[in-house]
């Protein structure tokens, strides 16, 4: 029977016994089966109305259900419609609310507090259990002192009336057991609860129904009394007796704010039990469902605590409210004393906001409010709770008073301050989070539990700790992370340490002398690198400036810590964003004079001698540069502005952050609705940098820099540029030069004869020009262009096109000239002759324009009739250009000493359509009238379906476009397409071959040619790997394999085993080549890969004759410089928004040691193809003959380049203390989407310009015994 059920039946029982007649409806209830037959036949044996009427009532009561109560009122309908009017449950909702109220008071169920905020989620949690509840098992709420355990039991009970009504039959239970500290509490306890249990047990039966209700208060007061002398067991079992009973069998007891197990075994009755504990040790074993519950209000929470207390509407609130929830961390207990006090003092409040400023500065001070209404004062609780604790465990506890405010700390940082083993800690703090003395949570990305104390407990700590204790304990705790005399500037990477270490030096009060240790680190590059990769810049330059004192103790030391700030502000942000960046590099990158710059220089070459590699950068001299402040967001931004001293900055997922200029630390977060920020303002002078870093840039801009700038219209330069090398002699006119290789009279370096012609010595006045800087117009510098003595000989020569379409001539850094553009002219590509007298560069119109830099003069020597996309010299007298439009033409010297054009391909025609020729027969070689393609061989493409090599039949392409050139030593010149073209030219520029035929739906976007090894790379996410056999009239698939990436960029090893891929997701593939398999794939960058070039190949070096009997049975392999420190390491460079040199000898190394291959050779060791003599895998690698690079401006392998580089790249190797031991040096660009990256062939120079127009010259800095 239900509880609304019982209590009319009960209310009304006293109406019944007087006015009603059982005979007239028992046979009714009787053929209900309302009642038993014994029961019907027991009603007619008693002797009087009275005694029938009772004993139906007590039958109905206790084995009566709600069918049964309904039969009941129906049998009353029609002769006491009187009484069926007071039954009927929907005549009495009024009195049935105050019955349920009357069940809580009875079962002293507390009030509500004051300006109580319901906390929903937690709330709707709880009752949701409570709902599953079932007889003989507990629901724990778990929760530290002060969290809103017992008010949130209490506004779930009143909440939900029919949960009470349902599932507990009306009845509650509430018994307060934190004072309950002995035996004697307890059956106290125990003896309050049974006389209630009593009183309700004989209000409902029969043998006491005679009984008022005083006398039996009396009875059960005096029945306690006489049980003072039973024991806690004895009593624990007279209450299951009790709620044996079938009006209270399914009620709640609720044991609030249990602190001891053996209270909980004294009220284990078997009925259904909620239980609130900060301990949960005390349940631990009754396998109970337990509830977390968090000590902190949500801001709303917070904000509707304050409104109610001052009587005001949330958005009449004060920004100030907001920051008190904020000091306070949402912590239930501080808000709640908080509110008590705003509400004491709401009229001053609500008319004057700055008496807000008292409660603020208060909390601040860390010094907290407390009730005086109770007196009550959380700390002596707190105090039981810590003296409660185990003695082993209880100083323990009390050493955490070193920590700092807020911090959270893992089991290992514990480990170390205890000097314990982690596990033994993490069980430790099981047991200190059971008595809520810490608060854990698991972070994800750490993948471990993080534990952080709360500040009343803190604040209790420090009251009872010993100063000279805690400075010993702060030093004890330095040293066990060896911070002492000898002090490492490796930072364990443990989440707290790199973010505390100055707070513990400070802490130390200087005992022992600790305070040295600020001047040791924090002036140590090294160490200040290895700090802002973990902490990121903010935290560091906070740092700098809390201890600047303790730091710099003289004016060197405070002018070099300056600089070190400056420095961050601006470039901290790459350290942190690119770990493997080198703090040392980044100074040398972008500061170029002052200490900060000597003393990075200083580390650099002493690192240089440990042969770590380091460079040095070419800079632009008295060019005066503002340079932004980063701000790390660590969110795509899609809007930023400026508010007073803070910048906001709007992100993707809707939530807008507020930053503090001057230090970069995010002070401010508004929670985002899951919608992109689409605007908050706009302000020039601060810019995000998008989905790419994440970072917000700063600059600082005086009116007079603005001013001076805006006048002379400074330029940007574009990614358009070229590069050149060689240290030319004063050029002199050379004879004539044939191109068939006969031997030149010429006094001129063969590799210097390109372009130069007696026609053009003829030397004019030179003109004025501007320089790059735009301050003033200077003449034409020739020295760095005419000869290499001098310093600035040693620099390249550049040529970038900026955004006003001028072209840039520079020795390094230096300005030389500069090449005007005419209005009507776009230039599309540029390029330096090979003899550095000419450049030569592309227009959108189709032209070539040769600009002859001794005397100025332009000349047109190409027209491909569209725009130029291709312009490179493939040797030092063949120039190929290649047009929009598909036309190919060459430039180049012939035997009579002139340069003159030869079209290759007319424009608008299908490149590619004589390899119907190749397919059909026989790939035979062209008859003379066939040399020249033409746009009339549309017919041919008719065919619909070609057989090729592979036995395949594909459709063909109808359009192309040239992707790159190689010049072939003793061949010609192989051409590769967008289209998968290849052809093959004689010396003498004449088709002979297509060796391998269109394809429909591929656009190859980059290729790479080495030792008769040929990859080329398509949109597609594949590549296709051949080999160029014969007389070259033979191309010869090794493999087609398709990646999960699109291929951005690529390059072989100058030995062709070695293939790398830039991936437009940032991964570089490593393939090795006749093997057909990945060897590694590296990631470090998180744009696409622009650029991929390796070094020159080392000497192969054998540990035993294993190469002259490569049996798979052989287990000695082969490697790149394999246990040779003499030998140079295998380097591969690539290029996306960094730099990075990657030594793939290592990685060969590495994957060799881990595992064989079945072969028993190793991946890079040859192994014979089918075409191959196996003869051939006995030569020394150390005298195969490289041919040439086919890049001109590579060098052409001579023996003095591939000396120097051995002696610059002799041992390099990985920079002390770093974790990815295959990366030799990572430079951050100092702007994005740089295009490509060009090097000497030395491999010690790298030139590149990025989209912001930043000029990266970097060489490979010497140690000073080269």
């Amino acid at each position: 029977m239900d509880i609304k059920s019982r209590i009319l039946l009960q209310r009304h029982q006293q109406d019944i016994i007087e006015d009603l007649d059982v005979t007239y409806i028992l046979d009714e209830l009787f053929t209900k089966n309302a009642i038993s037959t014994a029961d019907f036949d027991h009603i007619y044996t008693l002797p009087g109305r009275i005694e029938k009427v009772r004993y139906l009532i007590d039958v109905i009561l206790q084995n009566g259900t709600n069918e049964v109560y309904e039969a009941f009122v129906d049998s009353l309908s029609k002769d006491y419609r009187w009484l069926w009017e007071k039954l009927a449950v929907e005549n009495n909702e009024p009195m049935l609310h105050d019955s349920f109220e009357d069940s809580l008071s009875r079962g002293d169920v507390p009030r509500l507090p004051d300006h109580y905020v319901r906390r929903m989620a937690v709330e709707e949690k709880v009752a949701e259990k409570l709902n599953l509840l079932t007889r003989h098992n507990f629901l724990v709420l778990h929760g530290m002192s002060g969290s809103g355990k017992t008010s949130i039991v209490t506004s779930v009970l009143r909440a939900n009336p029919n949960l009470i009504t349902t599932n507990f039959n009306g009845v509650v239970f509430w018994v307060n057991l934190g004072n309950t500290k002995t035996e004697d509490d307890i059956i106290a306890q125990q003896n309050k609860l049974y006389r209630r249990t009593s009183s309700i047990y004989s209000h409902n039966s029969y043998m006491n129904s005679s009984i008022s209700m005083s006398s039996m208060g009396s009875n059960a007061d005096c029945h306690s009394l006489s049980s003072y002398d039973w024991t806690w067991i004895e009593l624990r079992d007279k209450l299951k007796t009790q709620f044996a009973d079938q009006a209270i069998k399914e009620s709640l007891l609720i044991l609030d704010e249990v602190n001891d197990k053996k209270c909980v075994e004294a009220f284990d009755i078997g009925c259904k039990i909620l239980i609130t504990t900060r301990d949960t040790e005390v349940v631990a074993n009754f396998r109970p469902q337990i509830i977390k519950i968090e000590n902190n209000f949500t801001e709303k929470e917070t904000l509707e605590l304050f409104a109610s207390c001052l009587d005001v509407n949330v958005n009449q609130l004060p920004r100030q409210a907001k920051k008190l929830h904020e000091i306070c961390k949402g912590s239930p207990f501080h808000i709640a004393l908080i509110g008590a006090q705003l509400a004491e003092n709401k009229e001053r409040l609500n008319h004057d906001p700055r008496a807000w400023k008292y409660y603020l500065n208060t909390l601040e001070r860390k010094e907290f409010f407390f009730s005086t209404r109770n007196n009550y004062n959380p700390m002596k609780t707190i105090e039981m709770c810590i003296n409660s604790l185990k003695p082993n465990i209880l100083p323990l506890f009390k050493m955490l008073t070193i920590l700092p405010d807020n911090a959270k700390v893992s089991a290992t940082v514990l480990a170390k301050l205890w000097n314990k083993d982690v596990n033994e800690v993490e069980s430790i703090m099981k047991q200190l989070r059971s008595k809520s003395l810490i608060i854990e949570f698991y972070d994800p990305e750490q993948r471990n539990y993080i534990y952080e104390i709360h500040d009343l407990i803190m604040n209790y700590l420090r009251t009872c700790s010993n100063e000279e204790e805690v400075k010993r304990l702060h030093a004890e705790f330095l040293k066990s992370y060896n911070y002492d005399d000898n002090t490492p500037v490796e930072i364990v990477d443990d989440g707290y340490i790199a973010f505390y270490i100055g707070y513990h030096i400070l802490n130390t009060k200087n005992y022992n002398n600790m305070w040295k240790l600020f001047n040791k680190l924090f002036m140590d590059l090294k160490f200040l690198g290895n700090k802002v990769r973990l902490t990121g810049q903010a935290d560091l330059i906070l740092d700098l400036g809390k201890y600047e004192n303790y730091i710099a103790d003289n004016e060197f030391d405070k002018e070099l810590l300056y600089s070190i700030k400056s420095y961050l502000i601006t470039h901290g942000i790459d350290l942190y964003r690119y770990p493997c960046t080198d703090i040392v590099q980044s100074i040398l990158q972008h500061e170029n004079k002052g200490r900060l710059f000597t003393k990075a220089l200083q580390v650099a070459h002493e690192n240089c001698a440990a042969h770590e590699l380091y460079f040095e950068f070419l800079h632009e001299q008295n060019v005066e540069e503002i340079k932004p402040s980063n701000i790390d967001v660590k969110e795509n931004i899609t809007s930023v502005c400026f508010l007073g001293d803070y910048a906001l900055v709007g992100t993707l997922k809707g939530a807008i952050k507020f930053f503090h200029i001057s230090t970069n630390k995010l002070k401010k977060e508004l929670p985002g609705t899951d919608s992109a920020i689409k605007w908050i303002g706009a302000d020039v002078l601060l810019t995000g940098t998008g989905t790419i870093e994440n970072t917000a840039k700063v600059w600082y801009l005086d009116a007079s820099y603005v001013s001076q700038n805006t006048k002379n219209g400074k330029v940007r330069l574009t990614t358009k540029f070229d590069v050149s090398f060689v240290h030319t002699l004063t050029p002199q006119t050379p004879s004539n030069t044939p191109t068939n290789g006969t031997q030149s009279t010429s006094t001129t370096p063969k590799r210097h004869q390109s372009f130069v012609n007696h026609k053009d010595v003829e030397k004019k006045v030179a003109k004025k020009t501007m320089s790059l800087d735009r301050h003033s117009l200077k003449p034409l510098v020739l020295k760095g262009i005419c000869n290499g003595n001098g310093e600035e000989g040693n620099h390249p020569l550049l040529v970038v096109v900026d955004d006003k379409n001028n072209i840039q001539i520079m020795r390094g850094r230096k300005v030389l000239t500069e090449i005007p553009a005419k209005v009507d002219e776009q230039i599309t590509i540029v390029k330096i002759s090979p003899c550095n007298q000419y450049i030569v560069y592309g227009l959108k119109s189709g032209n070539v324009i040769k600009y002859t830099l001794r005397t100025k003069e332009s000349k047109a020597i190409i027209d491909v009739n569209s725009a130029v996309q291709y312009l490179r010299f493939v040797n030092s007298s063949l120039l190929m250009v290649a047009g929009k439009n598909r036309c190919l033409m060459a430039y180049r010297l012939t035997s009579d000493g002139d340069w003159e054009p030869e079209m290759l391909q007319r424009g608008n025609s299908h490149l590619g359509s004589q390899e119907i020729l190749n397919d059909i027969q026989g790939k035979r070689k062209i008859s003379p009238s066939e040399h020249l393609s033409n746009s009339g061989s549309d017919s041919s493409i008719a065919s619909k379906d070609r057989f090729f090599p592979n036995g395949d039949t594909r459709s063909l392409s109808t359009s192309s476009g040239l992707v790159e050139c190689f010049w072939i030593h003793g061949r010609g010149l192989l051409t590769i397409e967008h289209n998968a073209t290849i052809k093959l030219w004689s010396q003498d520029l004449k088709l002979v071959s297509v060796l391998y035929g269109r394809q429909i739906d591929v656009r190859i976007n980059c290729a790479a040619f080495q030792k008769n090894i040929l990859v080329i790379c398509d949109d597609n996410k594949k590549f296709l790997t051949f080999a160029l056999e014969g007389d070259g009239m033979n191309l010869q698939l090794i493999q087609e394999y398709k990646l999960n990436s699109r291929i951005v960029s690529c390059d072989l090893t100058s030995d062709g085993y070695i293939l790398a891929m830039g991936l437009d997701t940032g991964e570089v593939v490593v393939w090795y080549v006749k093997g057909k398999r990945q060897l590694r794939l590296l990631k470090q960058h998180k744009t696409k890969v622009q650029s991929c070039s390796f070094s020159p190949v080392p000497d192969r070096l054998f540990r035993s004759s294993a190469l002259h009997s490569p049996s798979p049975q052989n287990n000695q392999l082969p490697s790149y410089a394999e246990g040779d420190d003499e030998q140079p390491p295998l380097v591969l460079v690539t290029m996306a928004s960094e730099i990075v040199w990657w030594n793939v000898t290592y990685l060969i190394n590495m994957r060799a040691n881990k595992a064989y291959w079945r072969t028993g050779w190793n991946v890079v060791t040859p192994v014979a193809s089918p075409m191959e003599s196996r003869t051939e895998l006995t030569v020394p690698m150390e005298k195969l003959i490289l041919g040439p690079p086919s890049d001109f401006f590579f060098a052409n392998g001579t023996v003095n380049a591939q000396d120097c580089w051995k002696a610059i790249w002799k041992k390099k190797t990985y920079k002390e203390g770093s974790k990815r031991k295959e990366i030799l040096a990572c430079i951050k660009l100092s702007g994005m989407n740089a295009k490509k990256l060009i090097h000497d062939d030395k491999f010690s120079c790298f030139v590149t310009v990025d989209n912001p127009g930043h000029i990266h010259i970097m060489n490979v800095m010497r140690s000073s015994n080269l």
